[in-house]
């Protein structure tokens, strides 16, 4: 029996001017079990990204190349370059009041960090997916996910930070066999639909890192057409749908067969 192949590293770009942090961090990291690509400036980041895919940046704030080390900045550079989720290490004590997903961000850590805090924000980050023989994410159906004939019904990627709900609209649709994937927020929904497109997006508004809200911006920014209805428990839940110009809306809580009549109208 062949033994198995061992799960590729997740790939992390960290970008700092500070040669010893540099170095500190790779080896901290790889301990952790991460592969990691090294940077001292935007120029040396732009490289590193125009010949190999990362699946996070890990960033510095000052020093490294911008004009304007401000945090909207910051998220329009690297959202220009179309890098993988950011999370901004810095100094600066007020990043500790901004909201990250302000500013297109997945997490901004306060130096100094530990190596715990470091690596819980990079699994917050990182998207939860299913992956493929070239260890990016990928929509793969589970088992029992399908037709008869042994096709999926359709794809479908449910963004919600309420893992109960995630669980249970994953489990009723795998079980009437659609494909499947969950992301936290919408950071991790970003960097999945980046890579494959799912016949429908399943979205809760009101998230940690990236909300709703920015979620469809960066999809915008991004010209991905994708279909996405809203899940919301809010009153105005029609409201919410028009401002992101989704094309369907479910309020929360809803049944099975509400659900299933939505995901059928978006796959016609």
């Amino acid at each position: 029996m062949p033994e198995p192949v061992p799960p590729i590293p997740t790939r992390l770009l960290v970008v700092d001017d500070d040669a010893t942090l540099l170095d500190t961090l790779r080896d901290a990291l790889e301990i952790e079990g991460f592969s990691v690509q090294q940077a001292h400036n935007l120029e040396e980041a732009a490289a590193v990204l125009a010949t190999q895919p990362v699946d996070l940046v890990l960033t510095d704030l000052f020093g490294i190349g911008f004009h304007d080390s401000s945090f909207a900045r910051v998220g329009e550079f690297w959202a220009g370059v179309r890098a993988a989720p950011i999370i901004v290490m810095t100094g600066f004590a007020e990043a500790q009041r901004i909201n990250p997903a302000t500013y297109g961000l997945a997490g901004v850590l306060l130096k100094p960090f530990g190596v715990d805090e470091l690596v819980g924000s990079i699994h917050q980050a990182l998207p939860t997916r299913a992956s493929d023989d070239s260890g990016r994410g990928s929509i793969e159906p589970s088992l029992g996910a399908t037709r008869p004939d042994g096709t999926p019904r359709g794809e479908v990627l449910v963004v919600d930070d309420d893992p109960d709900i995630r669980e249970a609209v994953g489990r009723a649709l795998e079980a009437e066999g659609y494909a499947v994937a969950t992301a936290r927020n919408g950071a991790e929904a970003l960097a999945i639909v980046e890579r494959e497109l799912p016949d429908l997006v399943l979205l809760d508004m009101r998230m940690p890192v990236m909300d709703g809200w920015a979620f469809a911006r960066a999809v915008e920014e991004r010209s991905l057409p994708l279909v996405i209805c809203v899940m919301t428990a809010a009153t105005d839940a029609q409201v919410r749908a028009r401002e992101i110009n989704a094309a369907y809306v479910l309020s929360k809580p809803f049944d099975l067969e509400e659900l299933l009549a939505v995901v059928e109208r978006a796959r016609r």
